[in-house]
């Protein structure tokens, strides 16, 4: 095989490469090509990273562990010669810096101690060695300060961020509170609704018991008018019997008739209002006591709402209540706010008491109910008999 090797700057091609051919063959071969002597570093070239080869590395081997990548773009080796009178030194054993994808370890073997190369009879000289030990210790320095950076940067990347977590679930638990919120704030809103539906039906329910009272009381008055007539009739039909030997004829009993009649039909008007004015103090009843029952959901959603406003904004605002403070001051707190918010508020019904009852004007109280100012039937129908 063939390996393509810069030597500065200019392409030298190996071939005859094989499988156990080292990277100090291919130096020895490149001097010997170029005719210079002098101490080579052959380094390998892959996208963006450098590798210095080792004397004994392979380089088809380390060609062949690239796999895919290696195919994709054959990797570019890099000759470097450094000039020297004397000798040819052989490429130096460095600890190989990170390739792409691996991540450097502090506890990497030390490097090795360069091997004598192939040189003249003549050994280097005290200053040459000396020279060549400062020069391999400064590399080793500077590599060992590249790989402390190199770790420190891979411990930065490899720490989570510390308040994105924190901050993702702060986000969501607002969200939640908002949606919550929204939630029940539509719900205030459609009992807000129904309430003052109740409202209207209750107040056309009470005009209408109104009405009710006061055909109940015309018809009252109306029964007290036509029992007196008549019990005034019967006594002057009594009177006219007794000074009477014979009675007048059937026109007095067709009068009796005609008023027993009419005073039968009064009465049962009166029943039949009296039961209409029962069913109606019912559904006022019943319209009074769901009336209060949404009247307490509304007092319970408001005092949840404010809890959850209360939250938001400590959550908001990020202020959590000190040791001191404990749960009886935060219910004090919301106990003045509902203090605050029932006076601030207008009355929307009038006619409730303490007790949920209903309450009637000062001016017009309940009229009593007629069946207790109206004759019996029994007193009503006395049959006449002349003396």
């Amino acid at each position: 095989m063939e390996l393509k090797v810069w030597v500065d700057g200019v392409v030298r091609v190996v071939c005859g490469l094989s499988e156990d051919t080292s990277c100090q063959d291919v130096v020895i071969a490149l001097a010997q090509a170029i005719g210079q002597t002098g101490r080579y570093v052959l380094i390998q070239r892959l996208r963006d990273s450098e590798r210095q080869l080792l004397a004994n590395e392979r380089p088809l081997e380390s060609m062949a562990k690239l796999g895919q990548l290696g195919n994709e773009q054959l990797p570019k080796s890099k000759l470097k010669h450094f000039k020297k009178p004397a000798h040819r030194d052989s490429p130096e054993q460095a600890r190989a810096s990170p390739t792409p994808g691996a991540v450097p370890t502090a506890g990497g073997p030390p490097p090795a101690a360069p091997g004598p190369a192939p040189g003249p009879a003549a050994g280097p000289s005290k200053e040459e060695v000396f020279r060549k030990v400062l020069q391999q210790q400064e590399r080793m320095q500077a590599l060992e300060a590249q790989l402390d950076v190199l770790q420190e940067e891979v411990r930065v990347w490899e720490q989570p961020p510390p308040a994105a977590a924190s901050q993702r679930e702060e986000a969501r638990l607002l969200e939640q509170a908002v949606r919550r919120n929204e939630e029940e704030l539509a719900l205030e809103e459609a009992l807000e609704r129904e309430l003052q539906a109740e409202a209207e039906a209750e107040r056309g329910l009470r005009g209408r018991l109104g009405e009710l009272r006061a055909k109940m009381d015309d018809c009252g008055r109306r029964l007290s008018d036509f029992t007196a007539r008549s019990a005034q009739l019967e006594r002057q039909i009594r009177q006219e019997g007794r000074h009477t030997p014979r009675p007048r004829g059937p026109v007095p009993e067709e009068q009796l008739d005609s008023l027993r009649a009419e005073l039968h039909t009064q009465q049962h008007q009166g029943a039949e209002l009296e039961g209409s004015v029962t069913d109606m103090e019912r559904a006022l009843g019943k319209a009074e006591a769901l009336l209060q029952a949404k009247n307490e959901e509304l007092d319970e959603l408001n005092k949840e709402l404010r809890q959850c406003n209360l939250q938001q904004f400590i959550q908001q605002t990020g202020a959590l209540p000190s040791q001191s403070q404990t749960r009886t001051d935060l219910q004090e707190q919301l106990e003045q706010l509902e203090q605050l918010e029932q006076l601030e508020q207008p009355e929307q019904l009038d006619g409730y008491s303490n007790g949920g009852s209903l309450s009637y004007p000062s001016e017009s109280p309940p009229a009593p109910r007629p069946s207790s100012s109206w004759g019996t039937p029994e007193t009503c129908r006395t049959p006449w008999c002349p003396v």
